[in-house]
């Protein structure tokens, strides 16, 4: 099918030789969603806001959470035509992905929720500080382990003693 020469230019109203007008020219759209694949019969003149409309009426998502992908772009525009998105002119068919988007109540629900997470996360650091600290205080012993025999109690002077390097030596494993 080719287009007439006679009104070649002529936008949308231009008609193909066979008298149909081009924005009333069949397309079929296959469109991807959660692995299944839709077919859609639109027209070449119809725009994203009709394939919108008929993929909520096909899969109850709403147009504000729908996220149209066609060649690799992001169909942001509602009034884009399907024509101008078409690999080549008088293609029969056009392959869209449906993704969808998160509601913004959904946004803040999450966001609340890492909230949360995040302050009770930081409570539970804070609790485990202070209850280690006043429990130091009240139950020395249970932090510090068992005192430390003291040689030096029996009453002789402070400073090295001689049996010190000894001691020293046979902890570190040396002879002595």
């Amino acid at each position: 099918s080719s287009v007439d020469p006679a009104t070649k230019g002529r936008g949308t109203m231009a008609t193909l030789t066979d008298g149909v007008p081009a924005a009333r020219r069949p397309l079929t759209l296959k469109v991807a969603f959660h692995g299944e694949k839709l077919e859609l019969s639109m027209n070449l003149g119809d725009d994203v806001a009709a394939v919108s409309a008929e993929l909520k009426r096909r899969t109850g998502v709403a147009p504000a959470r729908q996220r149209l992908i066609c060649r690799g772009r992001v169909l942001r525009e509602p009034g884009v035509k399907l024509s101008s998105l078409l690999p080549c002119t008088g293609a029969p068919e056009l392959a869209m992905m449906l993704m969808l988007t998160e509601a913004q109540s959904e946004k803040v629900r999450r966001g609340f929720g890492d909230m949360l997470r995040w302050l009770v996360a930081w409570l539970e650091i804070a609790w485990a500080v202070i209850y280690r600290f006043f429990h130091s205080l009240i139950m020395p012993a249970a932090y510090a382990g068992n005192a430390p025999k003291n040689k030096r109690a029996s009453g002789t002077a402070g400073g090295p003693q001689p049996g010190d390097v000894a001691g020293l030596a046979a902890a570190c494993g040396a002879g002595g």
